[in-house]
């Protein structure tokens, strides 16, 4: 749809609100018909001279207004549905379309485990292992580990930092002790070395996981890029090279997995660590006893800020929310018919994405592998492919033209998943309880807070992503298709993305080939400040799109800069309405105009760079707000600079707004 679609029946005001909706938006559509029974029954009422014009008695006891009430009633569920056509006619096109609604997204954890010291070495953790947490309502979520993790006996003891030949200890941030700490010191140079020592009765082998957190930054967090044939000049990372401390003298360690980027974004080190590391004190070390040593040492380049970091341990592994369902013999219906065969449903949903695996008995010797798609009009008429809605844990299979129909057979279908774990944030600590069973485990706890799930996609916000989803077609290509995936990216708290090709933070104004940037809206903060995501979002989205991106293309993942708008107006009000109530209702339209999600005319956020047209938010609030006849002044102030009055307020390209207090004065009334 591209334009106005009502006609002259509809009533002025749905017209008005509808041209305000954005074309495509499932935010307002034109009553078909009325659907409450009082209305209906006044119209029956109003009919009744017409059509029965010997019925002369009105009296409330008239059993004929009985009659006419239940008849109300009645018409009332068929003129609802009635009304919900035009909803129903888009959904079942944008289902045929292979559009689905969007499960749910898991909360992401740091886990940290501890380990007896009885134990004889190191104690395997595999991916899948299961720990439990409570919400801020108390309910119980379950969480499984990402990757495996061989966690050691023992602690680290000891963090220090190397600088022209001498070795200075520092103080390790734990839960009980905070800190910020500049492992590489204030201004980190080729050669600056950080030093870890391992305390630990037995030789932790094979693999060592240390994970790290960075102290939060005043503002925005940096700008997070993934992909690229190469770096973009002066912005490579800081090259480092790991050690181990064995027979008396350091030996290079191998790296197997960095999430941290050179200590640029918060994640998990693991390193390989041989059998036969042996412990000492490398020189200048100040311990009593002989431990475990590692040493990360700066070859060259250098970081925009020095790494701080307000978390460091050992034993850590990355969990997400979400319980494992090996297995499933799904129940299939008692008839060879295949239409009535066509659908199954899952025992459990909703299902986090990309977790089903379904296996099919076909008779053989084996179970045969089968794959969930997004629409089966594309699929071939033998291949063993179904339609999979996560939402309602559905499995539609093929016909016979388009996919493979399901075999014969009963509970022949064999589905392994992870069913989603409803809940809000996790708080720090709140993961406590192991689940999951392996010798010399003592406990389990995650220092920070648990957070980027979200809930099932509605279906109003499905409504609106169809379109888009439809053009992007699983893929990155044109700039629209990374804003659609962006909300689509695992562990990233989201709510919002815009998207510029050639874009980079490091060098604004001048247009980069092969790199795209995109802002991201995170969530609203419990402090009503402006919904500045966090460095775990930014780095979540841009490695989920560079996974989708064309090959070589660099994805940065950026943090937009938010104006504070202030109004300072005068209303003149109705003489009838409720002065508090209604300046209240203005601050809240207001706030709401603004809002970088849910803002602007069309309800979809503040547009990026958007102007403020002093026109438009005049005729906004005379036409929203209710008891408002007239607005004599108003003055708009951004970052606390006072417009010129009557003027448009420009905003930067890449930048948004932010509601802060309004200044709303009502006029002294005029009664007649």
């Amino acid at each position: 749809m591209s334009g106005p679609w009502w006609g002259k029946e509809v009533p002025p005001e749905v017209a008005a609100a509808a041209a305000d909706a954005a074309a495509g938006s499932a935010a307002v559509l034109p009553p078909l018909t009325a659907t409450d029974p009082a209305e209906i029954a006044a119209e029956l009422d109003a009919r009744r001279a017409g059509f029965t014009p010997s019925w002369t008695n009105h009296r409330p006891d008239d059993p004929g207004l009985a009659l006419q009430a239940v008849y109300a009633e009645l018409h009332s569920t068929l003129a609802t549905a009635i009304d919900d056509l035009p909803k129903k006619a888009r959904v079942e096109h944008l289902v045929a379309a292979g559009v689905v609604r969007q499960p749910p997204r898991p909360l992401a954890a740091m886990l940290v485990f501890e380990v007896s010291d009885a134990a004889s070495n190191s104690v395997l953790v595999g991916k899948g292992f299961q720990v439990l947490g409570r919400d801020s309502t108390g309910a119980a979520v379950t969480f499984e580990t990402d990757d495996d993790l061989f966690a050691m006996p023992g602690k680290l003891a000891v963090l220090g930092t190397r600088t022209a030949g001498s070795l200075s200890t520092q103080t390790i941030p734990t839960d009980d002790a905070p800190a910020t700490v500049y492992p590489f010191g204030l201004t980190p140079k080729s050669g600056v070395a950080l030093y870890l020592a391992l305390d630990a009765p037995v030789t932790p082998s094979p693999r060592i996981a240390v994970g790290v957190s960075l102290a939060p930054l005043r503002g925005a967090p940096p700008p997070v890029s993934t992909g690229g044939l190469m770096p973009v000049p002066g912005a490579e990372p800081p090259r480092l090279q790991w050690e181990l401390f064995d027979g008396g003298r350091f030996v290079p360690a191998e790296l197997i997995r960095d999430e941290t980027l050179s200590f640029t974004q918060a994640g998990v080190i693991e390193l390989e660590a041989p059998s036969g590391w042996r412990p000492g004190t490398p020189p200048g070390a100040d311990a009593k006893s002989p431990m475990y040593w590692l040493r990360c040492q700066l070859l060259d380049g250098e970081w925009p800020d020095p790494p701080a970091l307000d978390g460091i341990a050992v034993n850590v592994v990355s969990a997400s929310s979400g319980r494992t369902i090996l297995d499933e013999a799904v129940e299939t219906p008692l008839t060879v018919d295949p239409a009535a065969r066509r659908t199954l449903t899952l025992a459990n949903s909703p299902v986090l994405d990309g977790t089903l695996f379904v296996q099919i008995d076909e008779g053989g010797a084996e179970l045969v592998t089968w794959t969930a798609v997004d629409d089966l009009s594309q699929v071939g008429f033998d291949e063993r492919k179904f339609r999979f809605d996560a939402v309602t844990g559905t499995l539609t299979f093929g016909d016979g033209r388009n996919g493979r129909p399901l075999p014969e057979g009963f509970r022949n279908v064999h589905a392994t998943y992870r069913v989603a774990q409803s809940g809000t944030a996790v708080a720090a600590k709140a993961i406590s309880t192991l689940v999951g069973a392996a010798p010399f485990l003592v406990s389990v706890s995650n220092p920070k807070a648990a957070g980027g799930g979200s809930d099932p996609e509605t279906l109003d916000a499905a409504l609106l992503r169809g379109p888009r989803d439809i053009r992007a077609r699983g893929r990155a290509v044109a700039v629209a298709d990374y804003e659609v995936l962006a909300l689509r990216a695992p562990g990233a708290d989201i709510r919002r993305a815009k998207a510029f090709g050639g874009f980079h933070p490091r060098f604004p104004g001048l247009p980069i080939p092969g790199v795209v940037g995109v802002f991201v809206v995170g969530a609203q903060r419990d402090d009503g400040q402006s919904p500045i995501p966090t460095e775990a979002t930014l780095g979540a989205v841009s490695r989920y799109l560079s996974s989708w991106a064309s090959r070589g293309a660099e994805v940065v993942a950026v943090a937009p800069t938010f104006h504070a708008v202030r109004v300072e107006a005068t209303f003149e009000l109705d003489p009838e309405v409720d002065v508090t109530g209604t300046i209240h209702h203005v601050s809240g339209l207001l706030d709401t105009w603004f809002d970088p999600v849910t803002g602007s005319a069309t309800g979809e956020g503040w547009p990026f760079g958007g102007t403020i047209f002093y026109d438009d938010l005049i005729r906004f609030l005379l036409t929203r707000a209710v008891g408002v006849l007239a607005v004599p002044r108003l003055m708009l102030v951004v970052d606390g600079v006072r417009s010129a009055h009557c003027a448009d307020v420009p905003i930067p390209q890449h930048d948004l707004l932010w509601p802060a207090q309004h200044e709303l004065v009502p006029l002294p009334r005029r009664r007649p």
